[in-house]
Order: C-alpha cells, then structure tokens, then sequence
C-alpha cells in the first residue's frame, strides 16, 4: 500500500512541502492557486485537519458545502468547507478524525473541489474555474507526512510483587506491560497504582518514566504504621494524577488492567506497626459546588482531644502550584475527628483534590484522652481524582461564526440566522433558552437555542432566529443577555451560566427593512452665478443615509448640455448636498432643470442603520430653479501687440483683437501701459496717466522695457473680461541723433498667415540679457503660436563665457496659445556637455529642463545618425489644452470629486527633421514645472499637480506650493510629458482622526496616492500587500503605469495591479523571487518595504545626497538588526539614514514584521518630503 502510494505520488509531483501551485486557463474565472497543507504531525481520534485552497482573488461560497476527498488507507473520507461570512482568497476545509482512521505512510487529496451544490464565485459572479485537481492531469496528492494513528494503547498484563509480609520501608514493585511503546508524561503529578492497605489508601508511583518503555514500574514503599494481614488490594486501572501515559502519536492508553476488576492480593501482606491516624470516611465521588461540604474523618487508635483549629490542608487546582484549602475541625467524637471544608464561590479542581501533607496544628493540639500525650499528625496520602469541585460559574467565553451568521444586511420573513457562543467550559442545556437580539439598548427579538447542530464543540451553543411577519423596519446591531426563563444552561457541577455576555460584536442587520426615500430637494438661492461661482444642492431623504463605493451624481441640464453636480457632503445624514461648479461654457443661459433621479454611479446609497436596501432615487418635491440665472460670457482680447520703435520721444500703439460670444459690442475697455527693468518683466510699474492705446515714449522709460494691457468690456457693461497683456518691448533706448528708427520690441498684431513678422526677444543666461532670440507669431489650427529661435553662435558664446552648470530662460509673456523654444541638435549637444538647465518661461507656466534629460544622442539614433546634428529642429512646448482635453477633465473631475485650480496645461518635446519627428516623453529624473496660481485662489486650497491623460483620467505628481516674489506657484515634477493641471481634492478619512498617523493619511489621500476601504474610512493599522505596496509607491512618486506583459508569473495582465507592479518593475524597484513569481498578495515585511523604498531614493536623488557611512554604524543604535536578512541590510541602512524611517518603537526596527497602512503612508509622504518633492 505504501509503495503504491509513494510512486503514484512521485508521478504527481517530485516534490512536495507546504503548498502546490496550480494552473488553469479561464482567465476570466478566478482559478486555485495552490493547496496548504495541514500541520506535519501523526493525527489521533477526534483531532481536526485543516487544508486550506487558495485561490487568484476573492472568493465567495454560497449553497451546499463544498468538500476534499480525502484517502485514508484507501478508505474515503470528505473534508468539508468551514464557512466564513466574507470573501477571500483562502477557503478552508477540514476533516475531524475518527476512531478506527488509520494511515502510516501518509493521507492523499484528491483533486478537485466537490461543490456538492454548492457554488463558488468572484465578485463579479463569475464560477470559479476548479480544474480537475492539485497536480499534473488532476491526479491526486499525496501528503507523506499527514498521518494518522488512532490505535489506543492498552495493557496487555501486571507483574505482582512477591507473596510474603513486607514491613516499614520494603518497596512493593508492580510491573505493567503494555501493548506498544508508551511515553510518561509528569505535569505537576506522576501516574500511579492505588493500593488499599488495612484500609488505608496509598498509592504506588511510576518510578522508570522515560520515553519509548514498553513496560512502566510502580513502587510503593511501605510506610510506618500500616498493617494488612488478610492481602492488599489493588485498584483495576492506572490513575493519572497530572501525569499522561501516551503512544508517539499522543494516544492515551486504556488504563484499565485486563481483568477490568480490583484485585486482592491475598499472599502480599503488611505489618508495618505505629498509630497513624487511619482515614474512615473520606468525600463520595461527584462535583462539590458552592456551599457543599467535603468531611475527611480519621480514626485513632484511642480516643483524643482537640484545642483550638487544626486543619487539614487540601490541594485544588489543574497546575504546578496548586491552591492549598483548609479543612478544619468540625467534630471530635471518642476516636474520631472530623476535617471540614465549604466550597466557596471560585472554588475549582476540575480534575480533583488531594491530601498530601499532614495535620497542621495551627496553634491548636490533638492529645491523648489525657491531653498530655501528642498524637501523630502525619495521614497517608490521598488523591481524589473523582472528587471534583467547580464553583465557577461558566461564562461567555466569546461569540464565533456558525456557518449561518448573518452575512446579508436585511432579512426578510423566514429566513432564519445563527449566533454562536462559547463558553469558558463545557456546558449542558435542558429546555430552550433563549439570547436577545438588540437594537441599540432594547430588545428586539429573542434568538433561541437549536440542539441539532452537528461536530459542535462541548463549549459551544448555537441560537437561531427565525424572521416573522412581524418584524417591519427592526434594526439589529448587539447582542444582549442569555435568558433562561425557559431552560437552563449549566456545567458539569450544575452551575448556571451567566446571562450576560462581554463581547457584544455589531452585526448590524435589519429586518424585513423599506427601501429609504427622497423627500425633496432643495435648490440654490435665485440669484445670478457666473465663472467658479457653486450651486450647491441639498437632497433631503427619509432617514439618515451612508454612501458605499462610488458617491451619488445629480445630473442637471443647463441650457443644452447635460452637466452633473457632484456629492460634496453629508456623511451620515439624512440630507445630501451636491455642488456644481460653474463654467465659462454655462454663461449666457437662464435655464437649468434637475434630472427626475439621482444616478447611483456604480456605487449604493444605503440607510445608515445598514440594512443594505438601495435607496429609492427618485427625486420628489424639486423646488423651483427659475431663478438660478447664469451671467453672460466675458469678452476677451487677443492677439495683443505693439506697434513703434522703442526710443524715447517715439509713439507706441497697442492693439488687440476683440470678441465677445454673447455678440455684445465693445463698450469702454481699459488700457494701461506698464514699464518693467528687464526683459523678465521685473518691478512692472503702471506708467500714470497712460490709459489709451497709444503711448509717447518718455525720458523715464530710457533702459526699460513696456507693455501694454487691455481690459475687455462689453458694451452692456455688465461683464468685463480678463487683463491680456503684450509681449515686452526691447530696452527704450535714447533718440537717434540721425533721425534712423531703432528696431521694434513689440508684438504682433493677428496674423491667419502660418507665419507673419518677426520680434527680437531677450534671452537670459545665469540672469544676464543678450539679445539672442527671434520671435515669431504664427495661427495654427486656429491657435496663436509663438516660436522663439535662438542664435546659435550668441548662445554658445554666451555658455562658453558662464563655464558650466548655466542656467539659459527663453521668457515669453505675451498672450499666446502655444509657446515654442526652438534650438537645434547641435546647440542640444553643446548645452548637454555643458551640464546647461533650459528654461521656457510663459506669464501661466515655466518649464525647467536639464538639457542632459532630452538625450540628443537617443534622437540621433533614432532619426538616423548619418543627419547633422544641427538640422535636427528640437521644439520645446507649452501649450494651452485644446477644448477637448479641456472638457474631458472637467468630466473627470465631477465624476471624481475634485476641483480644478487651473485648467491644464501641455508640455512637450519634439524632434524632427525632414517630415520625421521623435516625441521625448520619459525622463531619467524628475523635470520641474512651476504653475502660476490665479489671483484670488486660496493656496491652502491646492492638493496637488496631476497628469492629465488623453481621455480626462488623471493621477497625481509630487506637488509642493511655493512663493515667489511675494506669489504663489505650484512646483510639480514628474518623469514624463503630457498635460497638468493644478487640483483641489480634500479627503479626510474617518478611522484616523485621532490617529498618529492622520496627517500623513489624509494628505496621500487627498493627494489620490492611496484609498480608502470605500466607506469612509482608511484602516490604519491594517496589514498591506506586496502589490499594494508598489501600487502606492509608484503613484506617491507620480510614475507613469505601464501596461506591459507581466515580468512575473503569478501576475496576469487582467489583475488590478499589474500596471502598477510592471512600472516598479521597469524602475527596478522590484525584481521579484528567484522562481519568477512576486507574490502579489502575500502581506510585505517592514523590511521588504524598506528596501524598494530605498531603491525609490535614487530615482528621487535622495540617495545621492547620503554621506559614506558603514551599514554596522548606521543601524547600530537597533537591538534587533541582526534579524534582517543580509540581502534587505543596504537598503534599510540607507533608508535610516535619511530619516525616512527612524525604527518601529524606541531601539526596534522589528524587520520581520508586517507593515501597516499607517506606517506605509508615513513613509511614502516622508520620502517625498525628504526628496524636496512636495
């Protein structure tokens, strides 16, 4: 049998330890993943193995019982689920022993599950895809070590000690053997033969206890005073005494002797002489509970007196130290003294009490009749093992979770739920007592006992509760008192439980419960709303409401299109509010209406008293919108330019072009005139009295440079639109003594051509002007580009002069759609090898490049390198987001929860060259980009800078709010290009108010770095996965997901994470497990945490900034290091070192533990904040 099975197993698999992995097809199914296996160890009657299936993602069981069918020495047996009220990934399954299962060289599984109608489903419903079983070709699995052995070991005869009279001292040996090999066991006691004496009990002890005897001596030694002439007599069994006698597999053995009868040894017999005191009446066998009496009387061989209290001490209790009580005096009587003790409340020695000590006088005396004489105080020993004292009352040990706990949030009439609670000890019930269900402090209904469950344990009651007709809206959320008005629940000793039950867990259910209603909506105050203005709308329900994945949409029509207002408020409350933000596209209308529900947005609206109903969404009672009117669409102006030469005493004309979409004519606009020291535009100063669109250049403007502003307004008066400024003037120089003009530093008036006119613009390098750009203004596509090239020679003078490390800004603050820089390869190259920074600086935004990052030798690879360097174009951009982008992000953001600061801007780089172009999108380190903040906007109330996708989705990018000059911008940097946009997104999770961990929590969250659990909260001290790890690492650092093929064969393509650990992967962040999986859901150790952290540093430059210090002196100041493994040494060295971990609690780095979710925000947010990132 063994052999067959061992080669059937070598067939299955070579080898084979804790768990086995298992591939399947279905990839829309979820799929087992491997089998654990149960403790490695020999199994006994009674004992439960466990084996637990895992799966690729949660799972849920609904419907009959699923089961493993088991081998056991070619004898079949199932293992059957262990429910559990929530999805996972693990299901359980376990098998109780039985007596006469045997198997020596180890049980099979065989594959697969059996449903037995039950089904097994991910939460989308799909079956799960079992397979035909663990292994190859879905044959069986043999596991060599999950043995069984429930052979009892028994006695197979007693040797007897020889016939003759035996005095003081002489040893009586007795001589058991048995029917395998035992192991003796002392606890606080040795096992031992009881013998009667003359009537005296005594008792003969193991005495060879070690391990592997087939035969186990007992000695007793006689003691003084003991007489038996008629023969001992010697009990049918092996007496314990705190002691276990057991096979290897921890059998106890049978300690009954063969002939099942106490046996009289008539030619053994005693004359040991003395006047011990011999015990006459000792307590029947039985449970002592409170206020029972335990009498001890002993017989002299005359009669006595007592003075005072002696006492006879007696030992309860289960451990080493037993609980000494004192049986005292009750009764003298001639010969015969009475020992007495009363059970008292807490009172327990479940397995017995003993007398082993002698009399104690305690101040008193036991005399001779005389009272001159001392009587012996020493009694022979006693070991009741059946006298048993329990005057504890059972308690509520805890409540469990029957396989029918409530795991559905209402009920409806019929349908019944369980509750199961364990008590501190076995109990017994007679009648139906009952528990009270609670609804906050009152009872609700009565949960009554159910006798007929099967494989409970003796500490273990189930109550059941039937729904009636009669439960209409009753809510459930505690549970209450035991009542045993109509049956009782006691112990072994007949003590009754106590009613009342320390642990009351919140199940939170109702009862045949009604969906909740809409009971009006109120509307915002009739007035006129324009730009960034919020309408901000309370829908009123019928109770008070939660929100559960994805918060509620009000969708509402404004003129024609179809906008939403978005939840901004009102957690559990029974009023909602939902705000819309108004946009320049919703001027000019006076029309809105509500739609006729609320949109659920894939998410549910549930009463707060978790019944689980979905609201009915139907609005009811809308108050008016008729006077909710939008103001009318600003003008603007464009294209604003200069026309003149810029020497003093020479004329300048602004001009601009007007447009205004409500059709208005231009009323009374404002201009100013302004003139700033440098090209840069610093200290602009409006120049009085100039408020025309023409302006004569005075002595006060010689060396500076002038703009020149409109303000657009309508001729209604009643809106006006925003400032636009013209580009600005070279320097004002002095007048021309021959009369010939000086160049023009002004802009360009429109111009539809592709390209019109050219403007000289100064370029700064390390701060100082040259001359040494050429702007020119073109329409493309409808949209104003300029383009500022620049002399090549100029520049790299210039750079020759300045050494390395320059810094060069290309400023262009004329209005304008797309700002262009324009250099050539070879001017790249050149500034590369010069370490040169690049900078394109708009009036909205500045882009700052490290000219390393475009990688000039990459292009050349990829254009062809046979091409010059200097006809390669390289355009720098930065763009304002077309109206499609624009919209897609504004969609984003309702949907989303979000507000945006500042509508989002594009930045690209391009290189091309003869019809071929080259899109640099991904950089080696973070690239900075500076946003300027709107006038007006509150910066406290700016989360952060984020990527906006092609269609409107977005993600966060390390963001850090700056002053400059007395204004604030948003400092983003990312690895990437694309459109960003400046966003207000305020997340407080409820679970971390008054947690260490709330600022750190609240701010990923806000920043859309990490989520929360759905309803509200975070889970702070929750255990995190490997995957979920990386996921927030990779957001925090603002990284890109790439949707490439897995690295890792246990992350498929379809898993939500697998964008987020193929990123980390191409980072080298991670490099996964020499077997090429990752383990994706295994929890991460605060070690490996550490370490992918550290490697973050580099890509942060935070790493480059350590100073060179040894790992021992780093990590040093830790009492536990050494528990690191060798390979996670540098990286938390280096993490150390920086201070984005400084140890677990005092001295403890604690390597081996699981991190939280707290502690993972804390470092991600410490990294980036030591990185200088936010």
């Amino acid at each position: 049998m063994a052999l067959r099975r061992m080669t059937a197993a070598l067939l299955v698999f070579l080898l084979f330890t804790t768990s086995l992995a298992v591939n399947h097809v279905n990839a829309a199914s979820p799929t087992t993943t491997g089998l654990s296996l149960p403790l490695v160890k020999t199994y006994i009657a009674g004992e439960v193995i466990e084996f637990t299936v895992v799966f690729n993602e949660n799972v849920s069981v609904t419907g009959g019982t699923p089961s493993l069918k088991l081998d056991v020495d070619g004898t079949m047996r199932d293992a059957f689920y262990k429910s559990v009220p929530y999805s996972s990934t693990h299901l359980s399954f376990s098998y109780k022993v039985q007596p006469g299962d045997n198997d020596a060289d180890g049980i099979q599984v065989l594959g697969p599950i059996q449903l037995n109608g039950a089904s097994i489903t991910n939460a989308s419903g799909e079956a799960a895809d079992l397979g035909s079983g663990f292994g190859p070709s879905g044959a069986s699995v043999l596991n060599t070590n999950t043995k069984i052995d429930t052979v009892i070991p028994s006695i197979l005869s007693v040797s007897y000690p020889l016939d003759k009279t035996y005095a003081a001292n002489e040893p009586l040996s007795f001589l058991v053997t048995f029917s395998e090999n035992i192991n003796v066991v002392s606890n606080y006691g040795k096992p031992y033969l009881s013998l009667n004496i003359g009537g005296t009990e005594v008792r003969a002890e193991a005495v060879n206890s070690t391990n592997g005897l087939i035969q186990l001596e007992f000695v007793y030694n006689v003691e003084a005073g003991l007489e038996d002439l008629d023969g001992i007599t010697i009990d049918n069994e092996i007496k314990m005494y705190g002691g276990v006698i057991e096979d290897a597999a921890h059998n106890l053995i049978n300690p009954v002797f063969p002939n099942g009868t106490a046996t009289e040894l008539t030619g053994v017999k005693v004359s040991a002489g003395g006047s011990f005191p011999v015990t006459e009446i000792i307590p029947a066998d039985g449970y002592y509970n409170e206020g029972k009496i335990l009498d001890f009387v002993f017989q002299y061989n005359q009669n006595v007196t007592v003075t005072d209290e002696p006492y006879l001490p007696l030992f309860f209790g289960t451990t080493q130290a037993p609980i000494e009580k004192q049986a005292k005096v009750a009764d003298v009587s001639g010969n015969k003294v009475t020992f007495r003790y009363t059970v008292q409340n807490g009172d327990e020695a479940l397995n017995g009490i003993r007398v082993d000590n002698a009399i104690q006088l305690n101040g008193g005396s036991i005399n001779d009749a005389s009272a001159s004489t001392p009587m012996p105080l020493a009694v022979y020993k006693l070991a009741l093992s059946d006298v048993r004292v329990d005057a504890v009352l059972p308690k509520v040990q805890h409540f469990f979770y029957p396989p029918n706990y409530p795991t559905k949030p209402n009920y409806v009439t019929g349908e019944s739920f369980d509750f199961g609670i364990r008590f501190t000890e076995p109990v017994k019930v007679s009648g139906i007592p009952s528990l009270s269900l609670l609804s906050g402090a009152h009872s609700v209904a009565q949960a009554v006992y159910v006798s007929d469950v099967p494989d409970l344990e003796p500490t273990d009651l189930i109550f059941r509760y039937t729904v009636q007709d009669t439960d209409r809206d009753v809510n459930i959320d505690a549970l209450g008192l035991i009542d045993s008005t109509n049956g009782s629940i006691v112990d072994a000793g007949g003590n009754a439980s106590q009613a009342s039950i320390d642990t009351k867990p919140f199940v939170q259910i109702s009862l045949n419960a009604s969906a909740p209603t809409i009971t009006s909506v109120e509307v915002p105050e009739a007035k006129v709303y324009n730009v960034g203005e919020e309408l901000l709308f309370k829908v009123h329900f019928s109770e008070v409401m939660r929100a559960r994945i994805n918060p509620a949409i009000l969708p509402l029509t404004i003129g024609s299109n179809a906008v939403e207002a978005i939840y901004s408020g009102g957690t559990r409350t029974s009023i909602l509010t939902f705000k819309y933000v108004v946009k320049a596209s919703d001027l000019g209308t006076d029309v809105i209406t509500i739609g006729s529900s609320l949109l659920a947005n894939g998410g549910t609206l549930i009463g707060k008293d978790g019944d689980g109903i979905q609201a009915d969404l139907t609005l009811n009672n809308v108050e008016n919108t008729s006077g909710i009117v939008f103001g009318e669409v600003a003008p603007k102006a464009s294209h604003v330019s200069i026309t003149g030469t810029a020497q003093v005493g020479s004329p300048l004309t602004g001009s601009y072009t007007y447009s205004d979409a409500n059709s208005d004519a231009e009323g009374t606009s404002l201009f100013k005139w302004y003139r700033s020291d440098d090209a840069m535009g610093a200290n602009k100063t409006a120049i009085s009295g100039a408020t025309s669109t023409s302006y004569t250049l005075r002595s006060a403007d010689l060396g500076k440079y002038i703009s020149f502003e409109v303000t657009p307004i309508a001729n209604t008066g009643t809106t006006t639109g925003l400032a636009a400024e013209s580009l600005l003037t070279s320097a004002v120089t002095a007048s021309s003594p021959s009369g010939s003009p000086s160049p023009s530093g002004g802009g360009n008036a429109s111009n539809e051509n592709p390209s019109s006119a050219t403007t000289s613009v100064d370029v700064l390098v390390n701060g100082k002007v040259e001359r040494m750009g050429t702007a020119m203004t073109s329409k493309v596509n409808g949209r104003t580009v300029i383009t500022v090239t620049v002399d090549q020679k100029k520049l790299e003078d210039k750079l020759a002069a300045e050494g390395p490390g320059a810094t060069v800004i290309i400023p262009v603050m004329a209005e304008s759609d797309v700002v262009v820089g324009e250099l050539n390869g070879q001017m790249i190259r050149n500034m590369e090898s010069k370490q040169a920074v690049l900078e394109i600086r708009t009036n909205q935004a500045a882009y700052t490049l490290p000219v390393q990052q475009i990688n000039i030798g990459s292009i050349s690879d990829q254009i062809g390198n046979s091409v010059p360097l200097k006809d390669i174009k390289v355009r720098i951009e930065i763009a304002e987001s077309t109206a499609n982008t624009i919209k897609a992000v504004e969609n984003a953001a309702n949907k989303g929860s979000f507000t945006l600061i500042a509508p989002p801007i594009e930045f690209t780089i391009k290189a091309t060259y003869e019809g071929k172009t080259v899109v640099v999108s991904k950089f080696s380190a973070y690239v900075e980009r500076t946003f300027a903040i709107p006038d007006g906007v509150d910066p406290k109330k700016i989360t952060t800078g984020v990527v906006v996708e092609a269609d409107g989705t977005v993600r966060h990018v390390p963001t850090k709010i700056v002053m400059i000059d007395g204004k604030y911008y948003a400092k983003v940097n990312s690895l990437t290009n694309s459109a960003y946009s400046i966003i207000w997104h305020p997340i407080e999770f409820s679970d971390v108010v008054n947690h260490w961990a709330k600022d750190a929590v609240n701010d990923l969250g806000s920043r859309m770095v990490i989520d929360g659990k759905g309803d509200g909260s975070f889970g702070p001290e929750s255990d995190i996965t490997r995957a979920e790890f990386v996921a927030i690492l990779v957001r925090g650092l603002g990284l890109k997901p790439e949707n490439e093929a897995s690295p890792f064969k246990d992350v498929k393509a379809s898993d939500w994470y697998n964008g987020a650990i193929s990123t980390a992967y191409s980072y080298q962040l991670i490099n996964g497990l020499k077997d090429g999986s990752f383990h994706p859901n295994a929890k991460i150790t605060r070690e490996e945490a550490m370490v992918i952290t550290a490697k973050a540093m580099t890509i942060t430059g935070l790493k480059a900034k350590l100073s060179a210090q040894s790992i021992d002196k780093i990590l040093s100041p830790f009492a536990d290091s050494k528990k690191a493994s060798s390979w996670a040494l540098s990286g938390i060295a280096d993490i150390i070192q920086s201070g984005i971990v400084t140890g677990k609690s005092g001295t403890k780095l604690a390597p081996k533990d699981y991190i939280t979710r707290a502690e993972v925000a804390s470092i991600v947010k410490r990294l980036l904040q030591k990185s200088d990132l936010i």
